[in-house]
């Protein structure tokens, strides 16, 4: 069930409450990877955060990485145009069918900034190397991801999202052809599409704009003091045992175990917990 809200007593976490008003007690900590507007704005009262940590998660950017991920099952792989001159072509992971406007990606950024479409489009190409039949049917492993940064999920309604998904697919494969004769409707198995209307109802970290990164990597918001200041550290002010992390932490968003195992060093330094780390001499 949703965690509705983080119970505290005399100043330490202990509990939680479930949206079907189960209260589950915490025997040492809490520890939570929701974002931070969520974990101020909603999971605690407002008494116990401090204004100036309200203030600044309030004023953090994440509308910003908001991207259309179109996974794709082919009959054969693209055949690039490219190979002619270029053979090993065919074995890159990553392309990107790049015009050579060098103003293409600022003209992109104006439009989004005035919740505009994006007028061009602008893809990178990821193919999936090996025979994984987890991305695609059994019996064929061509599969590739395309990537285009869009509008939020805000932006658009249900409905518009919808039809937008279909355009999206459809100026996809026009692109491709340019560079890949092959990319047509008829190589095309079958594909899926995760808009930022998708993403944001798929996890409630990444709404209300379908932000895979949490919140934006911008410079302020990247490094050791993401998210803010003060709760970089994982542990949140005026809260004792409340402990936070995840992709809006330390060092960026990824598919990757920086933050929970930031985060742990700090419980098992509060705690007293086993420190593997030293044990094994390791700096870090």
């Amino acid at each position: 069930a949703r965690v509705e809200r983080v119970l505290v007593e005399h100043g330490r976490a202990k509990g939680v409450r479930l949206s079907d008003g189960t209260e589950v007690e915490a025997r040492r900590l809490v520890a939570t990877t929701v974002d931070p507007h969520q974990l101020v704005f909603e999971l605690l009262p407002p008494q116990l955060v401090p204004e100036r940590v309200r203030r600044r998660v309030a004023g953090l950017e994440r509308h910003w990485i908001t991207i259309a991920w179109y996974t794709w099952a082919l009959r054969e792989p693209l055949r690039y145009h490219a190979e002619s001159f270029n053979p090993d072509v065919k074995e890159c992971m990553t392309l990107f069918p790049a015009t050579k406007d060098l103003l293409v990606m600022v003209r992109e950024s104006h439009e989004r900034r005035l919740g505009m479409w994006p007028s061009e489009v602008n893809l990178s190409v990821v193919h999936h190397q090996g025979t994984d039949n987890l991305i695609g049917p059994p019996g064929q492993d061509f599969t590739l991801l395309t990537e285009q940064f869009v509008l939020p999920a805000f932006a658009l309604s249900e409905a518009e999202w919808r039809e937008r998904e279909r355009r999206i697919a459809q100026d996809i494969v026009s692109t491709l052809q340019r560079y890949a004769p092959n990319m047509t409707w008829d190589n095309v198995i079958g594909y899926v599409a995760v808009t930022p209307f998708y993403t944001a109802g798929m996890c409630r970290n990444y709404a209300p704009a379908g932000n895979w990164a949490v919140i934006d990597h911008t410079p302020p918001q990247l490094g050791r003091l993401r998210p803010i200041p003060e709760l970089a550290g994982h542990r949140v002010p005026g809260v004792q045992g409340l402990y936070c992390t995840g992709s809006a932490w330390h060092p960026f968003a990824c598919a990757m175990s920086a933050q929970g195992y930031n985060c742990y060093k700090v419980i098992a330094e509060d705690l007293g917990l086993a420190r593997p780390w030293a044990e094994r001499g390791w700096p870090f």
